[in-house]
């Protein structure tokens, strides 16, 4: 039998690499959902925990901050009753609505804008002056042109929506990769196809990130237009709330609409990763 000889510094080499493929068990629970998911719920609850000892052991705290049973309460409470269930209805529509409108309208004129650098040299200094105003200051603008109704809700829910997604679908538009470019010239493909290929599948990510930034943003702006001026939907229930001195009833409308957020940020999260593969390569 013929010995052979083994070199210790491949040895080390291979045991060091062999190592570094295998992750450990922390790294494998941390890059897991079910790790993720985990972790998150260890933080609700601890902040929970942290919210409830505050508010059980100060009067004061409680009054301003009521606590997670009470607010658990109340919400169950309004989720019984078709007062809320009709609100809830009239803020979201509202809020979709306006979310709609201002993706339609950004994305046709952030994409419009990127096909020109000239048009978009012209009209930079403006986009970037209108989008800098304070969309609240121009609620009660809207208030006088659209009236009391869901027409200045939705307005002012455009008028945040538009700039997000005007500015990312731009972004997205423009930030075509080299190798795709030098591609499809290769191929011999005329504009039409380019833009077909490239730009558009180039802009998927900018517009899904754009999604979840605009859809918050258009909830938000019918919640602070509502509290302005309405009789209906969730913000006419959280300003009716406050000047009752209710914090509890405050809190689980918030709450309400955190866990709707929630909800559509993770879909549209689950969109945003089952795309990001999708537009790495030409098709």
């Amino acid at each position: 039998m013929t010995a052979v000889a083994v070199d210790p510094e491949t040895t080390v080499h291979t045991m060091t690499i062999t190592a570094q493929a295998r992750p450990g068990r922390w790294e494998r629970i941390t890059s897991s959902r079910a790790g993720v998911w985990a972790g998150r719920v260890v933080v609700a609850i601890v902040a929970l925990g942290v919210w409830q000892l505050i508010g059980d052991h100060s009067n004061r705290m409680n009054f301003f901050f009521s606590t997670p049973t009470e607010v658990g309460r109340t919400l169950v409470d309004m989720l019984g009753t078709s007062t809320f269930w009709t609100d809830a209805y009239v803020s979201l529509k509202e809020a979709v609505l306006g979310f709609v409108i201002s993706a339609v309208a950004g994305s046709i004129c952030g994409f419009a804008l990127a096909q020109s650098r000239f048009a978009n040299r012209i009209l930079d200094p403006f986009v970037s002056a209108l989008n800098s105003l304070p969309r609240i200051a121009l609620a009660s603008v809207f208030i006088l042109y659209f009236g009391l109704g869901e027409a200045s809700k939705v307005a002012l829910a455009v008028s945040l929506g538009f700039f997000i997604f005007l500015v990312n679908i731009y972004q997205g538009a423009s930030a075509i990769n080299e190798e795709w470019t030098v591609v499809m010239r290769t191929m011999g493909a005329n504009r039409l196809q380019f833009i077909r290929k490239v730009t558009l599948q180039s802009t998927v990510p900018w517009a899904i990130a754009a999604s979840r930034l605009g859809l918050s943003q258009a909830i938000a702006a019918v919640i602070i237009g509502e509290m302005l001026s309405a009789q209906n939907g969730l913000g006419s229930q959280l300003l009716t709330a406050s000047s009752n001195f209710d914090t509890a009833r405050q809190y689980a409308i918030l709450v309400f609409l955190l866990i709707v957020a929630m909800i559509l940020n993770e879909g549209l999260g689950y969109a945003e990763r089952r795309t990001t593969s999708w537009s790495s390569r030409p098709h």
